[in-house]
């Protein structure tokens, strides 16, 4: 899954609920709210009120020339054009973060036909969103600046306070000023606040968001795993060498190392432009997407238009919720003659957490927002050398000139002074991957599959057929819903992994992942691990792999380059340090082996049963929580006549030396990876019923001895023949010597 706002969250939810193993990506952070402190989120973003609106707002500028990004965990990123400017936000949680919280139908009935749905198909995705969302229509008491309280008496607008109030994705309070703190099934929200919960994020919670509401319960009940801060940039098939049908590389934007993600189904909802981008970038990379004729087409702006409207001196607007309702007209009025009347909704600028002096505030609250909406005619997105290019005329487009108009008449009602908006500016930016019956009309089917490219999905608003005309969240939410329903109909899980995170046996990501992980222990396994003494054992022991091979441990790829191309056919390997794996990963690509490298753990291998001929284990059982469940992975991984080869190190043979492994085991595994020096080798294999062929035993050369015990040589499954000639596989050199030149001198015993 590919982004966290409404049409990647909601999918990425359901799809765990129902048993699948569903890996997300969100190029975002976390946001600093009190719901995700309360989910034992440890790295947040603040979100961009108070002190941190001028640092922490804007992510990135991006214009026809290019990217300048800011803050990588900026909230908004702003595409600038010739005809219109773009907001997308960047968050785990998406645009639910800056969304005004309206939870609106498409205003005119029948949006769904000419895609081949209907209003009736989508209803009840609209009733299961609404409800998991909890939305409400706030009451007047909520809504302090509706057009009925600005405005007394109107012939041409209505002043009916309930005819204007707007479904919302709220959690309100009894009582507007006393909001309480509420928690629920371990979640924990602050109920709305007036002149928050608005365009800059819902610090305490009472703005509903999807990181709350879809993300949280399905990590921690149903195996999600969300990974924050990783940017996919391109999306391809992973051709026959690989597990999975897609490779999706992506950025990890706190190292900047570029990674491979590989899945059978990949569901793109990165935000229109950042999903249209993504799509563009992938069919023009080698080996990429082809086909998708009508990609970059049929792109909506939605008709965004907001006004600044300022009131007559005097008159103040007081703290609100987000949006105070619709603007609409009288009974029996027609301002804009046989022209049809604008959406438009009243808001306010959340004045109470700028970090400005009290007298600005006070100005600033003199100000009204009129935001219109509707049905434009769109553009096209394309990709002009190597940069977005986003062609759209806003004169070609009457839905301006209608809004400004609508505007201009509410303006002369209120006695207020318009700002001229320039070019438009929309945060709902939507189709460019629409929704057809063939690829000749359009990107995606019925199921959101993009036409020719069977597992890849497009779920969010860039699929949208035609523009909303309105608040387009609940719009791209069902349509998230009635794409997640009917690939589940389709399809049964294959099985799903628990989340690493929530077996006892797995390494803890802040022992591995955390700062001293990344710029201690990595620095202590490339540096011991390739002394002279370990290299020549490698050598010797790595002769014998052959065929399908498999790691368990890589680390930064040390081994791969010692692997013999002519006996090797493949090669996949696991480590649990994302640090070391960009190594290895560099170092595989330049062998001419196919090389799957994951990230992963022992306890957990993630391929098939008799998958690999030789698996190589080398520095790695020490730092396993469970070696016998590690060493029962590998037993299901090997082929008939498959053999472990490893080189470890372990309780050596001197009891003097031996207490004072004991004694360093406390130390050694709290500060470098879990790493066990009384752990004894040939036991492991043993007990978990291996046979062993030692090739050698000895001290290394250059280490203190409570680390330096060596053993390495060849293991296989005790049931089976030694191999499929009835030879046992002799290690090279085998009865001539038994250890490496470089070692033999160390041995004492």
């Amino acid at each position: 899954m590919i982004g966290s706002g409404f049409g990647g969250a909601i999918p990425a939810a359901r799809l765990a609920e129902a048993g699948f193993d569903v890996t997300l990506l969100e190029r975002g952070p976390w946001r600093d709210s009190v719901p995700v402190r309360s989910m034992g989120i440890g790295s947040r973003a603040p979100l961009p009120t108070g002190r941190h609106l001028f640092g922490g707002f804007l992510r990135s500028i991006r214009t026809p020339r290019g990217r300048i990004t800011l803050n990588k965990r900026g909230f908004l990123e702003v595409y600038l054009s010739k005809g219109l400017k773009i907001l997308s936000a960047s968050n785990v949680g998406g645009g639910s973060h800056a969304y005004l919280a309206l939870h609106m139908r498409p205003p005119e009935p029948g949006y769904w036909d000419a895609a081949g749905l209907s209003d009736a198909d989508m209803e009840r995705h609209y009733e299961t969103l609404m409800s998991r969302m909890g939305t409400t229509v706030p009451g007047s008491a909520h809504r302090r600046n509706s057009i009925g309280s600005l405005v007394a008496n109107s012939s041409v607008l209505s002043t009916d306070d309930d005819a204007s109030a707007l479904p919302m994705g709220l959690r309100l309070p009894e009582e507007p000023d006393a909001p309480r703190l509420i928690s629920d099934d371990g979640l924990s929200r602050l109920e709305s606040q007036p002149g928050r919960d608005g365009t800059f994020g819902s610090p305490g919670g009472g703005k509903t968001t999807l990181d709350a509401v879809y993300l949280y319960a399905a990590i921690r009940d149903h195996g999600l795993q969300v990974h924050d801060l990783t940017e996919a940039v391109l999306v391809r098939p992973a051709g026959p060498a690989v597990a999975g049908r897609w490779r999706v590389t992506a950025r990890n934007l706190r190292s900047g190392r570029v990674q491979d993600h590989f899945a059978d189904h990949v569901f793109v909802a990165a935000g229109t432009i950042g999903t249209l981008d993504l799509l563009l970038r992938s069919r023009q990379a080698p080996h990429g997407l082809n086909g998708m004729p009508r990609l970059g087409e049929k792109f909506f702006a939605n008709g965004d238009l907001a006004f600044t409207c300022r009131l007559p001196d005097g008159r103040l607007t007081s703290p609100s919720i987000a949006v105070d309702g619709a603007v609409r007209c009288a009974d029996g009025a027609h301002p804009l003659g046989e022209r049809e009347w604008p959406l438009l909704i009243v808001s306010t600028l959340p004045t109470r957490d700028l970090p400005v002096p009290k007298f600005l505030k006070r100005r600033l609250r003199r100000n009204v927002i009129i935001a219109g909406m509707g049905k434009d005619r769109g553009g096209r997105v394309r990709l002009v050398d190597n940069s977005l290019v986003v062609d759209y005329e806003p004169s070609a487009n009457p839905i301006y000139r209608d809004v400004t108009e609508a505007v201009a008449i509410v303006a002369a009602e209120l006695g207020a002074t318009v700002s001229d908006p320039g070019t438009p500016t929309t945060a709902h930016p939507m189709g460019g991957a629409s929704l057809a019956d063939s690829d000749d009309r359009g990107v995606v089917n019925l199921d959101g599959e993009v036409f020719g490219h069977p597992g890849l999905y497009v779920t969010d608003a860039a699929a949208l057929p035609q523009p909303v005309g309105g608040p387009p969240s609940l719009t791209i939410g069902a349509w998230a819903e009635h794409v997640a329903a009917r690939f589940i109909e389709r399809n049964a899980p294959t099985g799903k992994r628990e989340t690493p995170a929530r077996k006892e046996s797995t390494p803890e990501p802040t022992t591995i992942n955390s700062w001293w992980g990344r710029h201690v222990v990595t620095r202590v396994v490339r540096d011991g691990c390739r002394r002279p003494a370990l290299m020549a054992a490698r050598d010797e022991l790595l002769a014998l792999a052959h065929g399908a091979v498999f790691e368990l441990g890589c680390g930064d790829g040390i081994n791969i380059s010692l692997l013999d191309e002519s006996r090797v056919t493949s090669y996949a390997a696991i480590d649990p340090s994302e640090e070391l794996l960009f190594d290895a990963r560099d170092v595989a690509a330049a062998r001419r082996i196919p090389a799957d490298i994951r990230w992963g753990v022992g306890e957990d291998v993630p391929f098939p049963d008799a998958s690999f001929d030789t698996v190589i284990t080398s520095y790695t059982l020490c730092s396993v929580r469970n070696p016998q469940e590690v060493l029962r992975e590998i037993r299901r991984i090997l082929r008939p006549g498959g053999v472990v080869l490893y080189l470890e190190h372990g309780l050596a043979p001197d009891p003097a030396v031996r207490r004072r492994q004991h004694l360093m085991d406390p130390i050694s595994t709290r500060l470098l990876g879990n790493c066990h020096m009384s752990r004894s080798v040939s036991d492991s294999f043993q007990q978990a019923g291996f046979t062993i062929e030692r090739m050698g035993a000895a001290y290394a050369d250059g280490l203190p001895r409570y680390a330096g015990w060596l053993e390495w040589g060849v293991a296989r499954p005790a049931s089976d023949e030694p191999d499929m000639d009835g030879q046992a596989i002799q290690p090279a050199g085998h009865g001539s010597r038994s250890v490496p030149p470089t070692i033999e001198k160390t041995i004492e015993k």
